[in-house]
């Protein structure tokens, strides 16, 4: 059996990087990339070459595997945002509806809610980048219909007890996950924890492309949330030969949340990019990205004018450290480190190092030392 960090030589990034920003957009692992320039090989030779069918049904299949649901609760889209409108605007609501959702979510989360106009929408305050679930509870009552939450504040890297929140709320209560801070770095069982809709990209923890998004949707829901971006391959038969263009019949599965078709490029890529992760396992994925976040935090607590904002627990955070230099310029201070070939973002909270299971322990320690010039 290969070592997780035999896989290392799979991104050619790491000759010339210390690359520690997945949380912005991953670089893609060399089966991926050549597995899509094949594909856009053989497009030269029209798409007859290309079995765009089989490679639908295996990503779907490949999913449903990876969040334990059925094939036919998955959909694919273009990126998260997509993903999330579809759900927000197509889901029936009553006039006196709430939803739930957080003071420092991502706007792909909150942005289709508002939207609407014809619901509200609650904020929860945070607390220093933390949502505490009791004060995420106040804010439910009889009329709330939905919560909205990223699993992974991308600012701060908190993350939320799903599986708990879950108990809290008992079932009728729809849970809508953002994961794309979270899926592709640690495990994610819908069934298990609970989760009704999940939306997330493929080009961040999942090691895939820019350009596709899973849509995971609950089978009970499918009479609530209305298709609302249709076309042919939303319907129940795909054969050219059977259209009717007279009256629409949804597909019985996720398809009818699509409407046409979708590039293989991408569609391949994310193939890839799960079979790549599945073959090193995403219990060994999540163990690496632990031990290398916890030496980082450990590293930066040497240090009396950082402050933390992510939380040291494990079970409360994923692959995000986030953490801010007082009296300085953090921004200032992501550009000097990249002009060292070192790759971290500024965000809300500060500086955010989002390293991957590849990333070792000493290159933290050289991002520490340099970043040590600046404190």
């Amino acid at each position: 059996m290969r070592r997780v960090e035999d896989y290392r030589e799979y991104f050619p990034i790491v000759d010339e990087k210390i690359f520690l920003n997945h949380a912005a957009t991953s670089p893609l692992p060399l089966p991926t990339l050549n597995a899509m320039k094949d594909v856009l090989d053989k497009r030269r030779y029209a798409m007859y070459k290309i079995d765009v069918s089989s490679i639908f049904d295996k990503a779907r299949e490949l999913v449903a595997k990876f969040i334990n649901c059925s094939s036919g609760e998955i959909a694919f889209l273009q990126n998260t945002s997509q993903a999330l409108n579809i759900v927000a605007n197509g889901l029936r609501l009553n006039l006196n509806n709430t939803i739930v959702t957080d003071d420092i979510e991502f706007p792909s989360v909150s942005y289709p809610w508002l939207n609407r106009g014809d619901v509200e929408v609650k904020f929860v305050k945070n607390s220093d980048g933390m949502i505490p679930l009791n004060r995420l509870l106040d804010e439910v009552d009889l009329n709330t219909r939905v919560i909205a939450i990223s699993h992974v504040i991308y600012s701060s890297g908190y993350r939320f007890d799903l599986k708990r929140l879950r108990k809290l709320i008992g079932n009728k209560i729809i849970l809508c996950i953002d994961a794309i801070q979270s899926l592709g770095a640690i495990p994610i069982d819908v069934r298990d924890i609970g989760i009704d809709v999940l939306a997330s990209a493929a080009y961040k923890w999942l090691l895939g492309p820019i350009g596709i998004s899973i849509l995971y949707i609950n089978r009970r829901l499918f009479e609530e949330i209305k298709p609302t971006i249709v076309g042919w391959f939303s319907s129940r038969n795909i054969e050219e030969a059977s259209f009717n263009p007279l009256e629409i019949k949804y597909a019985t599965d996720a398809r009818r949340y699509m409407s046409g078709n979708i590039s293989p490029i991408p569609l391949i890529g994310l193939l890839k990019s799960l079979e790549f992760i599945m073959e090193i396992g995403i219990n060994n994925i999540a163990e690496s990205i632990r031990k290398i976040t916890t030496h980082l935090i450990d590293r930066l607590s040497e240090f009396k004018n950082i402050r933390i904002y992510t939380p040291r627990e494990w079970s409360m955070r994923a692959g995000i450290i986030s953490f801010k230099i007082i009296d300085k310029n953090d921004e200032k201070i992501v550009e000097k480190l990249a002009e060292k070939n070192i790759i971290v973002s500024h965000r809300m909270f500060g500086i955010r190092v989002s390293p991957h299971f590849y990333n070792t322990i000493d290159e933290i320690d050289k991002f520490v030392k340099e970043l040590e010039k600046h404190i």
